[in-house]
């Protein structure tokens, strides 16, 4: 598996703090845990050419997973603005994993940080998808010009449940595409 030199950084940085045992202590204080959440939220936003995919169509399609309905306002001319990247696991998420690892286990290892940060992928998907995904469950979004109640999702479930959620598939052109090169 070839990890970008961000990925590598942020495990070799990850495999000390979490086995450090003052750190791991203080998982939970603000400044701590902020630190790592940035960590987990740049994990899969750089290239293995070092560059940042993000808030750029022509890296969303090469590197990202794109629904159709995101699919579609690309081709309609749409820019950054006009589509979410979303990390189909959300940080906290993730954040709570490694809580969870550090945890139970004396040592971490490489292996168990990149399985779990591996997670935090991004897609993209539409603004709508976004509003309903993240939108809270007592008020009504439109989503292709119906009125559907919002998720609720925005800090917690599973991939498969979160596209479920908002009734999405990948566009056939872009459902392999991935930051993470095996």
């Amino acid at each position: 598996m070839e990890l970008t030199s961000y990925q590598e950084f942020v495990i070799k940085t990850l495999l000390f703090q979490l086995n450090d045992p003052w750190i791991k202590e203080n998982l939970k204080h603000p400044g701590i845990k902020d630190s790592i959440k940035k960590m987990i939220r740049l994990y899969p936003e750089y290239t293995v050419e070092n560059d940042k995919a993000y808030q750029n169509i022509d890296k969303y399609k090469k590197f990202h997973r794109i629904t159709v309905r995101a699919a579609r306002v690309i081709k309609n001319g749409g820019t950054p603005k006009d589509v979410h990247p979303e990390h189909v696991y959300p940080n906290e998420q993730v954040y709570q994993d490694l809580l969870t690892l550090s945890q139970s286990k004396e040592e971490i290892r490489r292996e168990d940080l990149i399985q779990i940060l591996r997670k935090s992928e991004v897609i993209i998907i539409s603004k709508e998808e976004q509003k309903v995904l993240d939108g809270s469950s007592n008020k009504q979004y439109i989503l292709e010009g119906k009125l559907v109640y919002g998720c609720g999702m925005k800090k917690e479930g599973r991939f498969e449940d979160r596209l479920k959620a908002i009734n999405a598939s990948f566009e056939t052109e872009y459902e392999k595409n991935s930051i993470y090169k095996d």
